[in-house]
């Protein structure tokens, strides 16, 4: 077993984690003390991606790396976790923490205080119970992503793109409701082929096509609410066509969970799909944009990295 290690993110929340860090630091210092801890857990303030990852893979194998901030923080540094065997915790101090939810480190208890962090950032550090999950990986234009929540293509991730841009006095579903009826003013259509599992699934015009490995995206919308990141698939919510009033209608039921029930809005699960575009679509994994193209493949790595759990 390798170290343990708290990564921080100091710009999650628009730099308001900030004021936990030494907070952070204390509470690792305590959980180390009251368990006569051998090796002190190290905190580490990122001074970039490239720094956390260079970082992460001079670490001993399977060492435990908790990571506060939200699914943002955590999505580039996958591919240095799974090479290295690292043992992930989510510490939900980001924006958006579908990541944590679906692990499970989100609303645990006491969430209601405004230092539930605390709580959770214990138990973590406390936590000897791993258990495997799976990865999605997107392969376009020579790129190769991982990621814990969803891969989006389309509208939702034109809406993850606003949202990086927005506000920064806005954080979490606010955040991503200003974004979406932004996007919606603008609202855009790609023609799309969609092959699943070497078989062709969708032809024609298309609002989205979302890859989820998790119930929820967007700050707790449950989108698949089915999904799970442990079962050895990916699951594709796509949305047909729709006008602006339609999609504006359309986002409540997003937000309970009602809107599987529209023809125009369906879930497909799968272990390979192959998005094909006549315009170049842009893309966004866990709620960062990646950019724009015309062709990406997406894969399960099923088991690919080890989550400690609660």
């Amino acid at each position: 077993m390798g170290e343990s290690v708290i990564i921080v993110n100091p710009n999650a929340q628009g730099g308001r984690i900030r004021r936990h860090i030494e907070s952070i630091r204390e509470t690792a210092a305590a959980h180390d003390a009251a368990n006569a801890a051998r090796d002190q857990t190290r905190v580490l303030v990122s001074d970039g991606i490239a720094h956390v990852n260079s970082f992460l893979r001079t670490l001993p194998r399977e060492s435990r790396v908790i990571v506060a901030g939200g699914d943002g923080t955590v999505q580039p540094l996958l591919a240095a976790l799974v090479e290295k065997d690292h043992r992930l915790g989510v510490l939900p101090l980001g924006s958006g923490n579908d990541g944590a939810r679906a692990l499970g480190t989100y609303g645990n208890a006491g969430a209601g205080r405004r230092d539930h962090w605390r709580n959770t950032l214990s138990r973590l550090l406390r936590s000897q119970t791993v258990r495997a999950v799976d990865l999605g990986v997107a392969r376009f234009d020579d790129r190769e992503v991982l990621f814990l929540v969803a891969l989006n293509a389309g509208f939702d991730a034109a809406i993850a793109h606003r949202a990086v841009l927005g506000p920064k006095f806005l954080h979490g579903l606010p955040r991503y409701l200003l974004a979406t009826c932004r996007e919606l003013l603008n609202l855009k259509h790609w023609a799309l082929t969609i092959e699943r599992d070497g078989e062709l699934l969708h032809r024609g015009q298309t609002l989205f096509a979302s890859t989820l490995n998790a119930p929820t995206y967007g700050s707790g919308m449950p989108a698949v609410p089915h999904a799970k990141c442990d079962d050895g698939a990916l699951d594709l919510l796509v949305a047909r066509g729709f006008s602006p009033l339609g999609a504006l209608l359309m986002l409540p039921r997003l937000l309970r969970g009602t809107h599987l029930s529209d023809s125009r809005v369906s879930t497909h699960a799968f272990r390979a799909l192959t998005l094909t575009s006549e315009q170049p679509i842009p893309l966004a994994a866990d709620g960062e944009f990646l950019g724009k193209t015309q062709r990406v493949t997406i894969q399960i790595k099923a088991q690919s990295i080890g989550a400690i759990s609660l």
